[in-house]
């Protein structure tokens, strides 16, 4: 070992000797090696630092290009609603309306000649010339310079709103105006945002090449973040406008090109690439400058998102108008007169209202703007955030009021129409309150057995007493606590047959045979409000349970006999075929006190509704028309004078006398006539018995709308009227004279008559007779979608309508399908309300006639 040693010692002995020079600078001084490492590493976390600011704005410029592109669509979306949508379709609705329009204002002609004709006996002020005439010329211009007008005002719009921005824009640059020191500092500190341009102006095809024209929100942000088109959309514009300054290349694309321009953000010339070489005086500048971008990314936020805001404030707005637009073409009809000149005026009122609104929005954007910008000028994010979040709040209330205009487009005319009908026609809102209160109470309803749907009504019609609602909502009230209480009598009952929690006491059969009526006994109805805790007892409200219906025995029930019918006549061919079920109005006792108590609160609803609407109606009556009755008083008390006059002229000119012995005479005589007449009224009416008759089954049910048709048809051509007219509310009672019946005065004849009205009233109008009508409801019946018929029918009934009518295929065709659907919609029961003679009454009927103190009620089945 130690001789190893004494030969590595020599060894190193002789190296040192042989080469004294280079040995002595290899050896380093210490110093410098400790310089030389805390610089490698300096730069090596600067350079992290560096890498992981510019990571976090190339990733917050990612997010802001997805929204400066949905802005962009957004925009896109209102250029091509304007143009290619709103504005071919005011075009096309002006050329349908226009012929409706001069056929409206003639017709007011006409009716203004005949008021000046009979104006020396009667005064009434239907159309006024001069309003009627401006009104024409008015809608003659709209309808030839509407789609232009429309676009107009839809620029006027865009450069308002330019306007407001270039004059804040102005205000934030005056170094005199309260934001001076905010103006210094975004000058020395920070980056000076470009002059704005129309960066995106290119893509709907309208660049504007004046300086400070066609400038929105999202161009604001887009000078803000010294960014241009190409940085965004990745391509050059086509066309570059007022946006002079193209893109050079060399650079990423993931940031604004001018972040690594020359004294940029994120400069190439003192990047960490380049720090080796250059002053650490510069290397500082690039971290200050990197860590200032973020202050501007935070300031840039608040800006972007006031710019999407804007184009979907400029959506709204722009469908409002063009809704109203839409809407004057409808409302030019009913301009000529005095009553229904409202519904127009709103029409022009909403125009005005979307002006005034689009200035305002315009202005509030401006200041939202200048504001903000002012905030973002600080460099301070916390400055940045809290005016961002302030300014989305107003600009939130801006974009609500915009909605708010489109709102207003839908139900401006339908309120208009609804105040000229006395309310007859319903507004979007009470459709929206009445259908969001009726699926909550419904629901509720279901949860607590009616009893929260009622109590739902109740605060409706207390609402309306206080005058919140009006009658309507007094009347969506009634019903919601008649359909409360209906609700709590069907689940209470429910309840009780299939729990026993708090009540074993079952419901009676709502049928019974006339054997059990003496021995049935009804206990009452306990509508419990839940399980009973302890057993003992029922919990809950308790209410009388109405006596339900008996069952009567059968009664035959027919329709005409063929035998007094005359040969050539086809009504009652079919009606005297069939059965149905008759009840006597006489012995309906049972129904009349099952449904008292429900028909009691109805009438207490039903009287508060019509008070509440009388009153209502009868305040707007009173202001629109005491100015007509006093004139009309005025015109009745001059007239009257003159009668007068006229009348004491004649009598002091000439003695009149008068036979008055023939006149006694006359009045016994029709004294004696009007007796005969009521013996013999009385005694037809004693011979009939009232009921209601019930029909069931789709075929006897056809074979009353058939026989109710032909009818119809006999009775025009007898009496010469036309046979294409339609039938109306009539065709009820027809289908009770098809039946034997006679219907009763103010009443109505039959159920569902909306629906029965329809098919008699189309196939009336058509030229149908009853042979069609019952070989469509036959094929009806067996088609699987319950409506079609077959190719052969369907093509005949066409046939026969062009032949009938008129018409053209096409038209025939429509009219066709139209019926198909009324009559695949027809229910397959009716209920007939009437009389019927004693003597169509069988034997076990007559008898049940008879007064019965047991007997309550009577109604009667009977299989055909």
């Amino acid at each position: 070992m130690k001789r190893m040693r004494l030969v590595a010692v020599t060894l190193l002995v002789v190296l040192l000797l042989a080469f004294p020079s280079a040995a002595f600078a290899q050896v380093p001084n210490p110093s410098d090696w400790i310089d030389d490492l805390t610089q490698a590493i300096q730069f090596m976390i600067d350079g992290f630092w560096y890498d992981l600011l510019a990571l976090h704005a190339q990733i917050q410029w990612f997010v802001m290009k997805v929204f400066f592109i949905l802005g962009i669509v957004i925009d896109l979306m209102t250029d091509f609603m304007a143009e290619h949508a709103f504005a071919p379709l005011i075009t096309q609705s002006n050329s349908q309306f226009g012929i409706a329009v001069s056929m409206s204002f003639t017709i007011a002609m006409l009716v203004l000649g005949m008021s000046y004709m009979i104006a020396h006996f009667i005064r009434f002020n239907v159309v006024e010339f001069k309003s009627a005439l401006t009104w024409y010329l008015l809608a003659a211009l709209f309808f030839q310079l509407g789609p232009e007008l429309y676009l107009s005002m839809n620029q006027l719009r865009s450069d308002i709103n330019s306007f407001f921005y270039a004059t804040a824009l102005q205000t934030v640059n005056n170094s005199g105006s309260p934001l001076a020191p905010l103006n210094n500092n975004m000058t020395t500190e920070g980056l000076p945002m470009l002059p704005p341009c129309d960066n995106f102006g290119w893509l709907t095809g309208q660049p504007t090449t004046q300086p400070g024209a066609g400038v929105d929100g999202l161009d604001i942000a887009m000078s803000y973040m010294l960014a241009t088109s190409e940085d965004v959309l990745g391509q050059p514009p086509a066309v570059f406008g007022n946006c002079r300054t193209p893109n050079p290349g060399g650079y990423e694309n993931n940031l604004p090109f001018r972040w690594y321009y020359t004294d940029g953000y994120f400069d190439v010339m003192v990047s960490p690439d380049t720090w080796e070489v250059i002053p650490a005086d510069d290397r500082e500048r690039s971290l200050s400058m990197a860590a200032a971008a973020q202050y501007r990314l935070i300031g840039a936020w608040p800006l972007l998102w006031l710019g999407i805001f804007e184009k979907i404030v400029y959506l709204l707005v722009a469908f409002a108008q063009g809704l109203s637009f839409i809407s004057f073409g409808v409302a030019a009809i009913f301009a000529f007169f005095k009553r229904t000149e409202g519904i127009a005026r709103s029409v022009v009122d909403l125009w005005i209202e979307i002006i005034v609104a689009s200035v305002v929005i315009a202005l509030g954007q401006s200041l939202i703007v200048s504001l903000a910008l002012a905030a973002a000028a600080t460099q301070n994010p916390l400055a940045s955030i809290g005016v961002g979040l302030l300014c989305a709040v107003l600009m939130l209330i801006l974009m609500i009021s915009a909605m708010k205009l489109v709102w207003n487009s839908l139900t401006r005319i339908f309120g208009s129409i609804s105040q000229a009908t006395g309310g007859a026609i319903l507004t979007p809102g009470q459709v929206a309150a009445g259908a969001a209160v009726g699926t909550v109470g419904t629901a509720a309803a279901i949860a607590t057995g009616g009893g929260t749907l009622a109590l739902a009504g109740a605060a409706m019609s207390g609402m309306s007493a206080s005058g919140i609602g009006g009658p309507a909502m007094n009347m969506a009230g009634g019903q919601l606590m008649m359909a409360g209480r209906m609700t709590a009598h069907a689940t209470s009952g429910a309840g009780r047959a299939m729990t026993g929690g708090s009540s074993t006491q079952t419901l009676p059969p709502p049928f019974l045979e006339l054997g059990e009526v003496e021995s049935t006994r009804v206990e009452p109805l306990l509508l419990s409000s839940g399980p009973s805790s302890s057993g003992n007892g029922p919990t809950g409200i308790s209410a009388p349970l109405p006596t339900p219906p008996l069952a009567p025995p059968p009664i035959n029930i027919t329709g005409y006999e063929p035998e007094d019918l005359l040969p050539d006549s086809s009504v009652g061919r079919r009606t005297s075929r069939i059965q149905a079920r008759f009840t006597p109005a006489d012995e309906s006792a049972t129904a009349a006190r099952m449904d008292a108590t429900e028909q009691a609160h109805l009438n207490a609803d039903n009287e508060r509704d019509d008070a509440a609407l009388s009153s209502a109606l009868n305040t707007d009556n009173r202001r629109d028309e005491s100015a007509a009755q006093a004139q009309m008083d005025a015109d009745n008390s001059r007239d009257d004078a003159v009668l007068r006059d006229t009348l004491k002229t004649i009598a002091s000119e000439q003695k009149v006398t008068v036979d008055t012995a023939g006149l006694e005479r006359a009045g016994r005589d029709l004294s004696a006539a009007a007796g005969a007449l009521k013996t013999m009224a009385d005694q037809q009416q004693r011979d009939r018995v009232a009921g209601r008759m019930d029909v069931t089954g789709s075929r006897n049910v056809g074979a009353v709308v058939a026989d109710a048709v032909d009818m119809e048809r006999e009775y025009r051509q007898k009496m010469d009227k036309p046979m294409l007219d339609g039938a109306g509310d009539q065709f009820g009672g027809r289908m009770a004279q098809s039946v034997g019946m006679q219907p009763a005065v103010g009443q109505t004849p039959i159920s569902d008559a909306a629906r029965f009205n329809a098919v008699g009233d189309q196939a009336l109008r058509l030229g149908l007779n009853g042979g069609h009508i019952m070989q469509v409801l036959q094929e009806q019946a067996s088609a699987e979608d319950g409506r079609s018929v077959q190719p052969a029918t369907h093509d005949k009934l066409v046939q026969y309508v062009r032949m009938t009518t008129g018409t053209r295929q096409s038209e025939a065709q429509q009219q066709v399908g139209r019926f198909l659907t009324v009559a695949a919609a027809m229910p397959d029961e009716v209920r007939i309300t009437g009389s019927i003679p004693q003597t169509r009454l069988g034997p076990t009927a007559e008898r049940n006639t008879q007064p019965r103190s047991n007997i309550t009620s009577t109604e009667g089945t009977d299989q055909p």
